[in-house]
């Protein structure tokens, strides 16, 4: 997923740490998921289909 503030709390792109909202952590515990996120990248780049 990507790093949206209302899921993830701290990403720190350096150490590759990352703190979820504890509402997101029950609800995978629920549906027995883990939740993963995606490294951040620059906004410019998001939405990008294909190069040219």
């Amino acid at each position: 997923m990507d790093n949206p503030r209302a899921l993830v709390v701290r990403h720190d792109a350096v150490s590759r740490s990352v703190q979820f909202n504890d509402k997101l952590i029950a609800f995978a515990k629920h549906w027995s998921f883990r939740p993963r996120a995606c490294a951040p990248y620059r906004a410019r780049m998001k939405g990008k289909t294909g190069v040219g």
